[in-house]
């Protein structure tokens, strides 16, 4: 438990708020200042019933520590510290945003008794989880009229941009793309630029992501403003793209690459000139404990050709496995069929994968469901990068057993 100062979960905290509406700001006790040692605080933000609570953080400093176990934020999936946990971070990469499954997030901060950071400045908005009730201005169009601009794309991959990119789009206008590969595979989208009218809820110019090939799939996400959103995958094999902008205020809009991904190691592999699964690899560890850091051979000069490494990870019962990445450069190709890191939910490469990357752009942490994790770093027999490093750490779920050390 943390040093006595710091009060218990179940004592009031120093500073938070309850918050609701349609959206708006809060950060760390002192921001842009440090905060203070010993510190609690928490915000409970109720939006109305149908919306979702969207949470995007602009800037993050805290103390960085194996399992977050000094200073943290917790954010949580309804109105009170015993709800589901979405995330627990520190350290000093800005969160990727969080979205919850109803109308309340719960964010608790904790500070131990030593070392302090400027903190962190975030911004919240009313989701609304339906496309019918949360459409743009009436100016657009509304989604049963044929979109304007758009393409049905089909194949391993391709680029797509907004209108007159990177020219500013037009007013009321509404593309859609609908992306189909071949059966067994995932539709990886990747945007390298993005620049939309930011709003509370996302509510004139946005871009909607869903897990199928129409208007009615379900939401994979809702974007607008200025931030790259995280790297997205579909479920299945197709996934559609709709984008719309209001009446006034444009921007640059946005460009984004696809490629058809294959839930299956087997089918997918690199080129023959790499050992195959069932060969051992040629470097990698069993890694368990707390936390620690590995990266890929000859890190940060560039790894070699023909290589297969893995990496286990196991920590103690009750934990998850949180893995970020520092430093990340591999070839890059369309469904990562050179080089690749593959991630998976357990401790073997039959287990449920989590993601598979290649290419320039630093992954979003990523978090496994239980206590182990297994990572497998593949090259080809051509063209080498600086590869990349990473830290893992061990994040209790529940937040009674896993507060800050003794200071």
């Amino acid at each position: 438990m943390p040093t006595p100062t710091v009060p218990s979960s179940t004592v009031p905290p120093v500073c938070g708020k309850i918050l609701t509406g349609n959206g708006g700001i809060f950060q760390s006790p002192n921001f842009p200042g440090n905060y203070p040692d010993n510190t609690r605080c928490v915000w409970t933000i109720t939006t109305d019933p149908g919306f979702q609570v969207h949470l995007n953080f602009s800037e993050f400093s805290l103390e960085e520590a194996n399992g977050c176990s000094f200073d943290y934020v917790f954010i949580r999936d309804g109105n009170n510290q015993s709800a589901e946990m979405l995330t627990k971070k520190c350290g000093f990469s800005i969160p990727c945003p969080i979205t919850s499954t109803g109308n309340e997030m719960f964010i608790e901060f904790r500070s131990d008794g030593s070392v302090t950071k400027s903190g962190f400045q975030a911004t919240w908005s009313a989701d609304n989880t339906t496309i019918s009730t949360n459409m743009p201005t009436p100016t657009v169009p509304s989604s049963t009229v044929p979109p304007v601009c758009g393409k049905i794309l089909t194949g391993n991959g391709g680029i797509f941009q907004s209108p007159n990119f990177p020219g500013n789009y037009p007013d009321n206008t509404r593309c859609v793309w609908t992306i189909t590969t071949d059966p067994g595979f995932q539709v990886h989208l990747n945007f390298s630029e993005f620049s939309l009218e930011e709003a509370n809820g996302c509510s004139f110019d946005y871009v909607f992501i869903r897990d199928g090939n129409n208007q009615s799939a379900e939401m994979l996400t809702k974007k607008c403003g200025f931030s790259i959103p995280c790297p997205i995958t579909s479920t299945g094999n197709e996934m559609f793209i709709e984008f719309r902008s209001d009446g006034s205020v444009t921007k640059s809009g946005f460009q984004a690459t696809w490629s058809a991904d294959n839930t299956t190691i087997s089918t997918n592999m690199p080129t023959p000139t790499v050992p195959s699964s069932t060969v051992p690899p040629v470097c990698g560890k069993i890694l368990t404990g707390n936390g620690g850091i590995f990266q890929s051979p000859n890190f940060p000069g560039n790894y070699p050709d023909n290589t297969r490494c893995v990496w286990t990870i196991t920590t103690d019962p009750g934990f998850q496995v949180h893995l970020n990445f520092s430093e990340f450069s591999l070839e890059e190709a369309n469904g990562c069929s050179f080089d690749y890191v593959f991630i998976r939910d357990g401790n073997n490469q039959s287990a449920e994968m989590l993601t598979k990357k290649c290419g320039f752009s630093i992954p979003c942490p990523i978090t496994s469901t239980g206590n182990e994790m297994f990572i497998e770093f593949r090259s080809d027999g051509s063209v080498t990068k600086s590869g990349f490093q990473a830290t893992w750490s061990a994040d209790n779920t529940t937040i009674s057993t896993n507060m800050p050390t003794p200071t």
